[in-house]
Order: structure tokens, then C-alpha cells, then sequence
């Protein structure tokens, strides 16, 4: 791996840490990061209430360049992959079944806040 895509991996996980953090501040709970299975990643899946947020967190040097960043192939990856998460979950805690999801995108920056677009797509 060259020094530059890994500077770039190292300050994408610096920001998905970043965004957890500002997630709690914002009375989220994180109840994954990282989050894999066979359908792709999820970066932080949060709780508020009575929703499950699954939250793509991109870090680039300008908002709208974190924003464009985020695909429609990647988009149906990340519900196809909360999906299976939702089964499971719904498994171990069928108190859940009626919550809401959503997918929301955050993007931080080396010299900014995290800017957090909720409800950015919809399933």
C-alpha cells in the first residue's frame, strides 16, 4: 500500500472516530463502527430514539467533495448490508422491529466540524 493511500486510511478512520464522538455529543448512541458483513461496511450505526442510523462518514477537503463521494452503487451496499443488520438485531431484540432506520452521511475535515446530513437517502 502506498504512503498516500495509507495517510488517506489513517485520517478516514481519525474521522469516523471524530464523527462517533460528535454523534454522542448530539445524544446518539453508537452501537457499532466498522460494521461489516458479505453485502460491504457500514462506518458507525447509532441509535436515537426509536430510529437506527446508518451513517457513512467521508472525509475530504471540502464538503461538497464528501458528498459526491458517496455512489449509488455504495448507497444500495450500505442498505443491503443494514439490512442484514436489522434481521440480526431484530432477532436478538424484536422490541425493535418497528423502529425507524435512516441513512444519514457525515463529513469531516482537518479543519472543520463534522457536518451531518441526516436522512441524506432513502431505502
Amino acid at each position: 500500500m502506498s504512503d498516500k493511500r495509507k495517510s488517506a486510511e489513517r485520517a478516514g478512520r481519525r474521522g469516523e472516530i471524530f464523527a462517533a464522538f460528535f454523534l454522542r455529543l448530539k445524544g446518539y448512541r453508537i452501537l457499532e463502527r466498522r460494521y461489516r458483513n458479505y453485502h460491504g461496511e457500514i462506518d458507525v450505526i447509532a441509535q436515537r430514539g426509536r430510529a437506527v442510523i446508518f451513517i457513512e462518514v467521508k472525509h475530504r477537503r471540502n464538503l461538497n467533495d464528501g458528498l459526491d463521494s458517496v455512489t449509488e452503487f455504495q448507497t444500495g451496499r450500505i442498505m443491503d448490508a443494514a439490512e442484514v443488520y436489522m434481521n440480526a438485531l431484530i432477532d436478538r431484540r424484536p422490541d425493535m422491529l418497528n423502529y425507524e432506520t435512516r441513512f444519514d452521511i457525515i463529513v469531516t475535515g482537518a479543519k472543520w466540524w463534522p457536518v451531518h446530513y441526516p436522512d441524506a437517502w432513502r431505502g
